[in-house]
């Protein structure tokens, strides 16, 4: 059986991405052909993109009578976006909360969530760390879209300076690219607002994008992982591939207080949940864990080796194609 992947290749060839990365693997490991934006395919597989775009491309493979499988990112509940979910095959979206929600939203019980967790053999604590600093790291990677979760952690970040000046937060993943925002429909000018935010502080970093292995060396740097902190619907229905690899890599995280994140963090044993939108609990537990020398890292790995939620084993149980053949 063939096949085609749309919109996934850039991201693919960049082998940055765990959920793509993964999906790839799981559809090779069932013995499919791949074909990239290739409709001479058995199945189409649709990374969501562009609203109108995505409709218009859902009726055009309904049309030609191809079965499709739409991978819905979180919390961008647009009308053209829900349409194409509704057209879809089969949809897949990153959670189960987001799977649930999207669900009731198009009346659908048959969305499958996907986790994008990392294989624990590459991303490990035994890589050699890339910073070499005196005082405790910060680290946070991933998407500068929501910026505001981001700023969140700043300005907990400049909190915790006052106590522990030599402290450093590496933010991995800075854009120059102007994005919209799903919630508010405004165009954001991503980093530049964080940047504003830190300026005159030399101990927060930007970082461009950095890829497999490098991201591990970074992880394996840093004290304290900080992950997402706000409290929209793409918060609270997100479990973010960041932690997870953070997880595997045995760091201490720091993450929002939700329904999706305590299926994998027990709060004071394999991390720390707080409440969403406060910089200032997060600043208060930042300076608990170093001050106390608590390290929850190694639990979370053991947690999430437990779980078994690697691509080769967890994907293929949940994509079996053959409700897809025509």
């Amino acid at each position: 059986m063939k096949i085609g992947l749309f919109n996934v290749l850039p991201l693919i060839t960049k082998i940055r991405y765990p959920r793509y990365i993964n999906l790839y693997n799981a559809f090779k490991l069932l013995g499919h052909d791949i074909l990239f934006n290739n409709f001479d395919v058995d199945i189409i597989f649709y990374r969501m993109t562009d609203p109108k775009l995505d409709l218009k491309f859902m009726e055009y493979a309904n049309n030609m009578k191809k079965p499709t499988i739409y991978d819905f990112y979180v919390g961008l509940y647009i009308k053209e976006y829900l349409e194409a979910a509704k057209l879809a095959t089969k949809v897949i979206t990153h959670s189960k909360s987001e799977a649930l929600r999207l669900g009731d939203l198009i009346s659908r019980s048959d969305i499958i969530p996907i986790y994008c967790v990392p294989d624990c053999s590459t991303f490990t604590p035994e890589v050699p760390p890339k910073i070499k600093n005196s005082g405790p790291i910060f680290i946070y990677h991933g998407s500068f879209t929501y910026c505001t979760q981001i700023q969140l952690a700043i300005r907990a970040f400049i909190e915790v300076l006052k106590k522990y000046p030599s402290a450093l937060f590496y933010l991995i993943g800075y854009s120059k690219r102007k994005d919209i925002d799903p919630e508010s429909g405004r165009i954001n000018d991503i980093g530049e607002q964080c940047k504003r935010l830190s300026e005159g502080i030399p101990q927060v970093k930007y970082i461009e994008p950095v890829w497999i292995p490098e991201i591990v060396g970074y992880l394996n740097s840093a004290r304290i992982y900080l992950s997402s902190f706000g409290g929209s619907i793409k918060a609270q229905c997100t479990a973010r591939s960041g932690m997870f690899e953070a997880m595997a890599c045995a760091r201490t995280i720091i993450t929002s207080d939700t329904l999706e994140n305590r299926n994998f963090i027990e709060n004071g044993k394999t991390g720390f949940l707080v409440q969403p939108d406060d910089f200032k609990t997060i600043a208060e537990v930042i300076l608990y864990i170093l001050d106390n020398k608590i390290n929850t890292g190694p639990l979370a790995r053991e947690s999430l080796i437990k779980r078994d939620l690697v691509a080769s084993r967890y994907i293929p149980s949940l994509i079996k194609l053959d409700f897809l053949t025509p």
